[in-house]
């Protein structure tokens, strides 16, 4: 028995729990875009900098309140490494984190889109499960929304998780005699792709079993985050590449949920808008690390709109990447 609760925290805290680097999570908050559910995924690194992805992981969460999808995307950012029975974390989000009444029409409903930042603790349970909390602070809230209609800045979440192995990670670490794929890119461009005029991340996660050893080499998400003259923008997406992601050129197709185009009004106020887009492109590698990139966007829906208020339903994306 523990003579301490002192004992019992340094025991728990200490101890290296399973690696497990995808995870399904079913819970309430901001994460969860109210209630529904996440996913975390932790890139994969190539070489020495595999360990960094036990202090980080992406999270996407998508929920439903008022007749309407939120959701939200982030990152978790683990101090004290993840592989401990209890884990602290910090905690950065951005999303569409609530619906409120609409000012003019009492029986419709706003989406409120804001930043949120914060901090929690998982608890490991064993068998794969963990529960995690998170006390999460709104800093700043997009539109010009009455904060006397938001149910306060402060909000709590919490869940349950479970997370699958991947036993394959160490493979594509960088392994003596084996030409690692381009698992981390770093791109800053124009277009769908990168939320407008911003940067966007392309990575591949550490997938369950043994299922990354041949998808990693042909597909990765992407993270968006711009801006257009209507405001913030976003895209997150998949992209697949036929022949692989080892040859200098490469061709690929992408799926993209986000900001995919804007609407000007009359007196020159504009606005997003969202919906899912298709691409076609190719990636040209002209150095170690260094590639540009572009694409033809296809919008294939645009939620709320029709298509002739759209300038048009074909975009262009173009870009310069850094890849490890």
């Amino acid at each position: 028995m523990f003579s301490s609760m002192t004992d019992l925290v340094e025991c728990t805290a200490g101890k290296e729990s399973d690696e497990r680097w995808f995870i399904l999570s079913a819970g309430y908050g901001i994460p969860f875009g109210n209630i529904g559910f996440k996913v975390e995924v932790n890139p994969l690194l190539p070489g020495k900098l595999h360990h960094l992805s036990d202090y980080f992981g992406f999270t996407m969460g998508v929920g439903y309140k008022h007749d309407a999808p939120l959701f939200a995307i982030g990152a978790h950012i683990y101090p004290m490494r993840r592989r401990r029975t209890i884990v602290p974390h910090l905690s950065f989000f951005y999303g569409k984190v609530d619906r409120i009444p609409d000012e003019w029409d009492g029986d419709d409903y706003d989406s409120v889109e804001a930043l949120s930042a914060g901090a929690g603790l998982s608890i490991d349970i064993g068998q794969g499960f963990s529960l995690r909390g998170d006390l999460l602070w709104l800093f700043h809230i997009y539109d010009e929304i009455d904060p006397d209609l938001i149910d306060g800045r402060f909000r709590f979440d919490l869940g349950i998780r479970y997370g699958f192995r991947s036993p394959y990670a160490e493979q594509f670490s960088g392994g003596e005699g084996e030409r690692s794929p381009s698992f981390l890119q770093l791109g800053f461009g124009m277009g769908i792709p990168y939320g407008g005029v911003g940067v966007n991340l392309e990575f591949s996660p550490l997938l369950p079993g043994n299922l990354g050893q041949s998808v990693h080499r042909y597909s990765s998400l992407l993270i968006g985050s711009g801006f257009s003259s209507a405001g913030s923008a976003y895209s997150i997406g998949l992209r697949i590449y036929p022949s692989g992601k080892e040859r200098s050129y490469r061709p690929r197709i992408g799926f993209h949920y986000g900001t995919v185009a804007m609407y000007e009004w009359w007196g020159g106020d504009s606005s997003n808008i969202e919906g899912i887009a298709m691409s076609a492109g190719l990636l040209y590698k002209f150095n170690e690390h260094w590639a540009v990139d572009g694409d033809l966007v296809y919008i294939a829906n645009a939620f709320g709109w029709d298509q002739d208020d759209l300038d048009s339903l074909i975009k262009i994306s173009v870009g310069i990447r850094f890849l490890l």
